[in-house]
């Protein structure tokens, strides 16, 4: 996992964000949170793929994921977004797989 950069929560505090990868080195970009502590908050990102989903998280382009905004994962990721880390992309597809939809957001360059 490689560190890139935190944002404060109301509830948790500051919070670590991290990205990895699902399944192997060239998977899809995995984005987790963590407490200051290092404690697991969550997965931002969710791995999508067809068909089970309407769109494959292999398709997007390296920078990009899809978002856990749902179950529990609503404030965190409002927080996350608002903290300039990464950028909605509206005009890649959201990802849709049972009663559930994600959108693509983008990792921002470092200044």
């Amino acid at each position: 996992m490689q560190h890139i950069g935190n944002f404060t929560s109301k509830r948790w505090g500051a919070v670590r964000v991290s990205r990895s990868t699902y399944g192997s080195a060239k998977g899809p970009l995995a984005i987790t949170l963590a407490t200051d502590e290092g404690e697991p908050l969550a997965t931002l990102s969710v791995n999508l793929y067809k068909p089970e989903c309407s769109h494959d998280s292999r398709d997007l382009p390296a920078d990009c994921f899809y978002v856990r905004e749902w179950g529990g994962n609503e404030d965190l990721a409002a927080e996350a977004l608002a903290s300039g880390l990464f950028t909605l992309r509206g005009d890649l597809p959201r990802g849709r797989s049972g009663f559930v939809s994600a959108p693509v957001w983008q990792l921002k360059a470092p200044a």
